[in-house]
């Protein structure tokens, strides 16, 4: 083994992911493509759904006996269709159905007043049309209240008793670093996940289906520094995929978001520190090479591409799970959680974004990661080095792992 020989296997290698349309796609072009479109379809979405909300109108019944001030305010909103109903109106069928229908409490309680709102909540117009009689009794209650309190000579600091108010203390970065924090670390280890899966799969399955598998075994090149090689490109194409979407996704948030929110006098800031980036950066380091390595050695035992996708698929599921944790605010980047696969490093790119990380769990976690792919390394290194993975169009038969981990191994340098 040399370090020549490495750098040689690892050069053509990216030299090759790199002249590959399908591979550049899937870690270059689309994480830079991906997010602005998806936000700006999002924007777009949801002006549009704004607007065809503003011209909605609603077919509201008033039965006999409602409060006058709420059916005025009823017939006086633009969004409401009212009309007088029957008390035992029903709501939402076809033939000139109701949407919703408000009615007086029904009798015997001693209530002076009161609404009841009647409405099929298994459609999206009855929850809406019911939401909007919610509001509308609300503000006639308010008003309510406040005419009481004006008849009994009461000031309005002596009737709300004590006010809450909150009081945001973040700064413009701080929150800034708090929406980064909920959108990047689920899409951050997808990008990863995706930038390792082709690119393994291409330098092992793929070569093998190319048939050059033998050509690279017969020059005489140690199997470990191929696999080194192998793995060293498969690991630069995972962290430029993560590196690609995270400062992609941080540039269209304070490209798009970034306006929006100040235009409501929010004051965010994206700016990321030198901090974080290095974090990033590291984050992005682990997960790819933990990837790479799992990816490598599960894909070594495909005689075809497509049979390299099918058993590198269940590794990128498992790398996503992790991920689900993250929802959870009790889970942070810490000792106890540096030591879990995937989600370590998720965990530090969300909490690298609103303040620095200790260095112990960074060091707890480039061991454990270390130690996973030194694992993953050995098990695809052994079955390189047996003549039925290395050569397995001289098979017969079914394979399993069992039979190549016990085959012959090639000692020679075919």
């Amino acid at each position: 083994m040399d370090g020549p020989t490495i750098r040689t296997v690892f050069g053509n290698e990216l030299r090759g992911a790199l002249r590959d349309r399908t591979l550049t796609t899937h870690f270059i072009v689309i994480p830079l493509l991906l997010y602005p479109v998806l936000l700006w379809l999002g924007i777009t979405v949801a002006l549009l759904y704004d607007a065809g909300s503003e011209d909605t109108s609603y077919r509201v019944g008033i039965s006999p006996g409602l409060d006058p001030a709420l059916a005025g305010e009823l017939r006086a909103d633009p969004s409401i269709d009212a009309f007088f109903a029957s008390s035992g109106a029903e709501t939402g069928g076809p033939g000139g159905g109701f949407d919703a229908t408000a009615g007086p409490v029904p009798g015997g309680d001693g209530l002076p007043g009161g609404c009841v709102i009647t409405a099929d909540l298994s459609t999206d117009r009855g929850r809406t049309a019911a939401g909007v009689l919610e509001g509308l009794a609300r503000d006639v209650r308010a008003a309510g209240f406040a005419r009481l309190r004006d008849s009994l000579g009461i000031g309005r600091a002596e009737w709300e008793v004590f006010r809450i108010s909150t009081s945001n203390e973040a700064g413009g970065r701080d929150m800034g670093g708090f929406i980064l924090g909920l959108l990047l670390p689920a899409t951050f280890a997808v990008m990863v996940s995706i930038g390792c899966f082709y690119t393994a799969v291409d330098a092992t399955a793929g070569e093998r289906e190319r048939g050059t598998i033998e050509t690279l075994l017969s020059t005489g090149a140690d199997r470990f520094s191929i696999l080194a090689g192998k793995y060293l490109s498969v690991l630069v194409s995972g962290m430029t995929s993560g590196l690609l979407n995270t400062a992609s996704m941080i540039l269209c948030v304070s490209a798009i978001l970034g306006p929006l929110l100040r235009s409501e006098g929010e004051e965010i800031s994206f700016a990321v520190e030198p901090g974080a980036a290095f974090s990033a950066v590291f984050a992005s380091a682990l997960l790819s090479a933990l990837l790479s390595a799992l990816m490598i050695a599960s894909s070594s035992l495909a005689r075809n591409y497509k049979e390299g996708q099918a058993m590198v698929t269940p590794v990128y599921l498992l790398s996503v799970l992790p991920v689900i944790f993250m929802q959870d605010p009790s889970i942070s980047f810490s000792v106890s959680t540096a030591a879990v696969p995937v989600l370590n490093a998720a965990l530090l790119l969300r909490d690298s974004l609103t303040g620095p990380a200790e260095p112990l769990p960074m060091v707890i976690s480039a061991v454990s990661t270390a130690l996973f792919c030194l694992a993953a390394l050995w098990a695809a290194s052994s079955l390189l080095s047996r003549e039925e993975a290395a050569f397995p169009g001289e098979a017969t038969g079914k394979r399993s792992l069992y039979s190549l981990l016990r085959g012959r191994r090639n000692t020679g340098h075919a």
